[in-house]
């Protein structure tokens, strides 16, 4: 199977498509009712939905399954300046974030604050080499799931045809939180899977980011084991 995408659910999908134009730097736009955002890697396709929705009230990673979209940098420096410019609010203001040991050298990233009931994430993976952008962003870079149960998640997906390139346990200065992330890559994308231990989980309660989205040889959904929905569509 081949990843096309994920699918978000949206009470006013021609506005979060513009939105999500105007901060990520990709492509709105609309086949008959269907409205659509188009990185050079991923569609967004936006679900009509009578709900508004919210990121739910609880500590990070309490919620599990489909949680952020992230997208790649290669200057982020340069991805702030400009979402600065276009007046996008971001989570710390101009502050870049570091997540350590994350492809062996860590990755540097923001988060735009995304009204619609889902994270965003601008990242730039240091282990590769540094180049200017013209744009906010490049496409696609992963997909975030917090898990309840990492060692179970990762089997799941390498079923799936996905294989694990860094697994690293990390303990966050801020909060005290010990997380531990696996980047899983495979048909296509990849996915940022992490667990924050000593930690009670339940699935996030009628998300809007409804589910991911593959072609494959036949038609059918599967449930992850963190309430994911994955779509694949005979090719």
């Amino acid at each position: 199977m081949i990843f096309t995408g994920v699918r978000i659910r949206a009470s006013k999908p021609a506005f979060q498509a513009q939105w999500l134009a105007k901060t990520l730097g990709v492509t709105a736009g609309q086949n008959n009712d269907n409205w659509y955002c188009k990185a050079p890697d991923c569609r967004i396709e936006l679900e009509q939905s009578a709900k508004e929705y919210a990121v739910p009230e609880a500590p990070e990673g309490y919620y599990v399954g489909l949680a952020h979209l992230a997208f790649r940098s290669t200057n982020l420096k340069d991805s702030v300046n400009k979402c600065l410019t276009e007046g996008t609010k971001l989570a710390n203001g101009s502050v870049i974030n570091y997540n350590p040991q994350i492809w062996g050298t860590g990755m540097d990233y923001v988060n735009p604050v995304c009204p619609f009931g889902y994270g965003l994430e601008i990242c730039q993976r240091l282990d590769l080499p540094e180049e200017s952008m013209t744009g906010i962003t490049k496409g696609l870079e992963h997909i975030g799931i917090p898990c309840k149960n990492l060692a179970e998640t990762i089997a799941f997906y390498e079923r799936l045809g996905f294989a694990c390139r860094t697994h690293v346990l990390n303990h966050r200065e801020s909060d005290g939180a010990d997380i531990d992330c696996a980047m899983l890559e495979g048909n296509g994308v990849i996915l940022e899977i992490y667990e924050f231990l000593e930690m009670n989980h339940e699935p996030w309660p009628d998300p809007a980011f409804k589910a991911l989205v593959f072609t494959g040889k036949e038609a059918q959904e599967l449930s992850g084991p963190n309430g994911e929905i994955i779509i694949i569509r005979k090719a």
